[in-house]
């Protein structure tokens, strides 16, 4: 997700957003954390970053020693979900992971 090489020299405040965004998405897959809480993780990034984080998510729930809650308005995400709630007519719905995607693609 991170090179982190070139950026050593830097305080982190100083670097840019989008890099401090990647680096605290890798501290928490490297973390101990039982529970990782992701708000809009791809949004901004290229789609092999993503293909990159999907594939790190994925290994982290097939292993199910954690707990990832995720926001975000990338469908990718569904599938590997146990479950999805979705805010439906102001109402949170829960729905399997395939009828949330069939929802999004029809949205």
């Amino acid at each position: 997700l991170l090179d982190l090489d070139i950026y050593l020299s830097h305080r982190f405040g100083e670097l840019p957003w989008s890099v401090r965004r990647r680096a605290g998405l890798s501290f928490s897959l490297i973390s101990a954390a039982p529970i990782l809480v992701w708000e809009e993780v791809t949004a901004g990034m290229g789609e092999k970053l993503k293909r990159r984080l999907f594939e790190l998510v994925e290994n982290e729930v097939k292993g199910g020693s954690r707990t990832l809650l995720i926001y975000s308005e990338d469908p990718e995400f569904l599938m590997l979900s146990d479950k999805v709630f979705s805010v439906v007519e102001d109402e949170v719905v829960e729905m399997s992971p395939s009828d949330a995607a069939a929802r999004w693609e029809e949205l």
